[in-house]
């Protein structure tokens, strides 16, 4: 894959049309269940967490409502808050040879179920056409592939700390919902190791420098997470306004097994780092949550900032913690004075 930077056209804003998708149930199924295809009918398995300046939410939410709306019309799979302070670390290098970490991308069909020309994904492309929106980057195709004229291979983003969006033209199968994680080669083999750990399968597709997982599928809609390799001349940009969040089973088990510390945000949720250095949210769900399923993310909501914990234990006292607390738990006992516990929301 080639990436070509051109400069974005921003023409006069008009007003966004809501895209019509059609949806996977929201019904809430835990990932607990046993079993992959039980694993697949948890719409929330994976979820991603934007962080906006003061006063920003609002708009950002409406910003991006008409692209998501037919996947996620509660915001439950895309999570909205808003920092204390106007985020002052801002990426000042240009974007010639940094991509964001993470990309969101829309499959639409282009013809709906009477094979007639759908206008869904024309509407949706013309929404990059206005502001806020620029264009980051378009993408060519190696070979002899030939592309039908919908299925741009254009990049739009809103803020360098926000990730990539992209509509393409599926052309058969089902439509697809794509979180999608840029890797240098250097990292390639342990990231898609990671994710094989996180959501306890393997890539329904690979090949050299992409794969996808199946995330969650229902009535011909599909939640996937891709990885994809960037050019050897790209280096990837880790994003400190967007994380995604995974639900898992037992956190016990998962944190020897993580490349990077894991320190608690609560009693339910966790952060650590992927091989690229993403910050990644773990979600314990085997846990009743007490919660609104939108709100308590490890993400604070009345002022949006994710809280940090020291991450300079070791492995070894991460595993005593953990252990202690499940200890504690079964036994029905006040830990001990000196007990290092997860400090609750």
């Amino acid at each position: 894959m080639e990436i070509a930077y051109v400069q974005a056209k921003l023409p006069m804003e008009a007003p966004a049309r809501p895209i019509s998708i059609s949806s996977p149930s929201l019904s809430s199924i835990s990932s607990d269940d046993s079993g992959d295809d039980e694993g697949l009918r948890d719409p929330h398995l994976v979820t991603l967490h934007f962080v906006t300046d003061p006063g920003q939410g609002s708009v950002f939410k409406q910003t991006i409502k008409p692209l998501v709306q037919g996947h996620d019309p509660a915001f439950k799979l895309f999570n909205v808050a808003e920092r204390s302070r106007t985020n002052t670390g801002a990426c000042n290098a240009s974007i010639e040879n940094r991509v964001p970490a993470l990309a969101v991308m829309i499959f639409m069909q282009y013809t709906d179920d009477d094979g007639k020309d759908d206008t869904r994904i024309v509407h949706a492309q013309a929404i990059f056409d206005c502001r806020p929106w620029k264009l980051h980057h378009s993408s060519s195709i190696s070979g002899n592939r030939i592309l039908c004229e919908p299925n741009l291979q254009d990049f739009y983003w809103l803020d360098p700390e926000m990730p990539l969006w992209a509509v393409r033209h599926v052309h058969y199968g089902n439509e697809h919902l794509r979180f999608m994680l840029y890797s240098t080669s250097e990292n390639w083999t342990d990231m898609v190791r990671f994710y094989n750990l996180l959501l306890s399968r393997k890539a329904e597709y690979e090949r050299e420098g992409f794969c996808y997982f199946l995330v969650h599928t229902k009535n011909g809609t599909d939640i996937q997470l891709a990885i994809k390799e960037v050019p050897p001349r790209n280096s990837v940009k880790p994003l400190n306004s967007a994380f995604l969040q995974f639900k898992v089973r037992e956190i016990g088990r998962l944190v020897p097994l993580l490349p990077n510390a894991c320190s608690p945000l609560s009693s339910q949720r966790w952060q650590t780092t992927d091989p690229s250095g993403n910050v990644t949210l773990l979600l314990v769900s085997r846990k009743a949550h007490t919660g609104s399923g939108h709100t308590s993310t490890g993400i604070s909501p009345s002022t949006g900032n994710l809280r940090t914990f020291p991450t300079r234990r070791t492995r070894t006292e991460q595993l005593r913690a953990v252990n202690s607390k499940h200890m504690h738990a079964r036994e029905n006992v006040t830990p001990s004075i000196g007990t290092r516990m997860p400090t609750p929301l």
